[in-house]
């Protein structure tokens, strides 16, 4: 009878280190394909992966303190901030569509 009693306890124990294992695995993937998967940007802001060069129009020429005669071309940083470099030919243009 204590044999028998021992034997349900540990295989409640392994039971247990099982479960605790696989959750442990589990969030071990999830966190790994969170990392790994390119980030979507949002839509609604405009901030999102486009095939086509974007340059800043009069207003953001105007946050920055750009002249508004001068090119340059829109990019965002992983955080979704604006990035931006002058062009001064069309050769200093980016292709994004890669």
């Amino acid at each position: 009878m204590l044999m028998v009693t021992v034997l349900n306890i540990n295989n409640y124990m392994d039971k247990k280190k099982l479960i605790i294992l696989g959750s442990l695995v589990f969030v071990l993937i999830v966190l790994l394909v969170i990392i790994f998967i390119p980030k979507q940007k949002n839509t609604e802001t405009g901030i999102n992966n486009v095939n086509e060069p974007q340059f800043l129009n009069d207003e953001q020429k105007e946050e920055f303190g750009l002249d508004k005669r001068t090119k340059a071309q829109l990019f965002y940083d992983d955080n979704g901030d604006v990035v931006y470099k002058i062009i001064r030919s069309e050769e200093d243009i980016v292709d994004v569509s890669n």
